[in-house]
């Protein structure tokens, strides 16, 4: 059970007590806050025990907050003294580097901030971070999947599928966390640039990642989501995000060019149409990255930048690796399929993708997350994304492997070695960096 401390006023305990009722819905999760939870015991004692105890701090934020800040000040200092994150809900219009005031800017300037204005569409939002941060799932568990009428067999397929399904979902949150710190405010010193931005991710899965980061900027006005698969655009719509639309686009397809008009004349943007397109770990997934840039570059603003995440496993590092495991794992994961095969040294040819397009104006913004001052629960997460996706595509997706003597052979070399790679990987004096790239691209 993870625990949420909700700070607030007093003044707003209608919209507080409604955005903890909305979040306990979820069973994994509860909130401890002072009207509810204080029943006996010094006040301050109760709250400081509170504040040290919990997973995550959440600041409902308004005007009355403002005025009468010394509680909430309070709270927030002693939370300071703990590596909790922070996600603040704001019932007002109070925005960091426009109408936040400096002492709680010092606090939860640097914070991910959610906008109430839209009470039900802020609360689905919040809720979306907050089981990310938390590392829960907003689905029902696994094994209360019901047996099927249709038999044994089709349950079976049935409860594979959706273990499969939350394995992605558990990699993809793990990725988030660590790209949280990595991309560090890249989104935000690109947003300011323009007035009120129209921004296109391409490749935007349910729409979460990257809406967490970005979604609730003042300074945005559509944020337009590309999807192939059906069913995540239509779980991304259904999030009623604002400002935000999702479409089901194959990006590879002769008609991408048409289905981008399309949506540009449909939304209102003009004849070039996007300040900003986001490519997150795209590129390495396609068959001719180079004529899908070059479309691309025809719905780019004049003054326009392109954010490029990619990944070149010829960058990892892994030290010391005296019996050369990990670099053993860097050669599987290499030539597994399923993984994105060769095309995983994409993020050094990003500058000549690029260069062939047209662009003049591109840096290499950083590279190389890495395991040196993280905690261990995102060393651990690290850890998940890269080296424990391939043992389980091993396990679980054998049939995707057309070579089964290919397949056998690192299966076996993944059971027996899988735990020394964990062991070593947690050890307080390794080191490993993964060969993640940002890049900025303009014309």
């Amino acid at each position: 059970m993870k625990t949420i401390f909700v700070s607030y006023s007093s003044d707003n305990i209608t919209e507080v007590e409604h955005i903890v009722k909305e979040i306990e819905k979820n069973r994994k999760c509860k909130c401890w806050y002072a009207r509810r939870d204080i029943t006996a015991g010094p006040y301050s004692k109760r709250i400081t025990e509170a504040i040290g105890s919990c997973d995550l701090f959440l600041l409902i934020l308004s005007d009355e907050v403002l005025k009468r800040s010394d509680q909430v000040l309070n709270e927030l200092e002693i939370r300071s003294k703990s590596s909790v994150d922070v996600v603040t809900f704001t019932l007002s219009d109070i925005r960091p580097n426009y109408n936040l005031p400096d002492e709680f800017h010092y606090y939860i300037g640097r914070y991910q901030f959610f906008d109430g204005s839209d009470f039900g569409a802020g609360i689905n939002n919040l809720k979306t971070k907050i089981f990310d941060l938390l590392e829960i799932s907003a689905q029902e568990p696994i094994d209360t999947i019901p047996e099927r009428e249709t038999g044994r067999r089709a349950s079976e397929v049935a409860y594979s599928s959706r273990a499969l399904e939350a394995e992605a979902i558990k990699r993809l949150r793990d990725q988030n966390r660590l790209l949280d710190g990595f991309l560090g405010d890249i989104y935000s010193r690109s947003i300011i640039n323009y007035n009120m931005a129209n921004i296109l991710d391409v490749g935007s899965n349910d729409g979460s990642a990257f809406y967490s980061r970005v979604g609730n900027h003042y300074n945005i006005n559509i944020i337009i989501g590309l999807e192939y698969n059906q069913e995540l655009v239509e779980r991304a719509n259904s999030a009623n995000r604002p400002n935000a639309k999702y479409y089901c686009v194959d990006i590879e397809a002769e008609d991408f060019e048409d289905r981008l008009i399309q949506i540009r004349k449909e939304n209102g943007l003009g004849d070039f149409g996007f300040d900003i397109i986001n490519l997150s770990m795209i590129l390495l997934h396609l068959k001719n990255p180079l004529r899908v840039i070059r479309t691309l570059k025809k719905f780019l603003k004049p003054n326009g930048i392109v954010v490029v995440l990619d990944i070149d496993d010829k960058l990892n590092l892994a030290f010391p690796d005296s019996n050369g495991l990990f670099q053993q794992c860097f050669d599987i994961v290499r030539d597994t399929r399923i993984s994105g095969g060769k095309t995983r040294y994409c993020g050094r040819e990003v500058f000549h993708y690029f260069r062939k397009a047209g662009f003049s104006t591109i840096r290499i913004v950083k590279q190389g997350l890495c395991s040196a001052g993280l905690k261990d629960d995102l060393k651990e997460a690290l850890f998940r994304t890269y080296f424990a996706f391939t043992k389980k595509d091993y396990e679980q997706r054998a049939d995707r492997f057309l070579d089964k003597e290919f397949y056998d052979k690192n299966a076996a070399w993944y059971k027996s070695n899988y735990v020394n790679l964990s062991d070593q990987f947690m050890d307080p004096d390794f080191f490993f960096s993964l060969g993640f790239m940002i890049y900025t691209v303009q014309n």
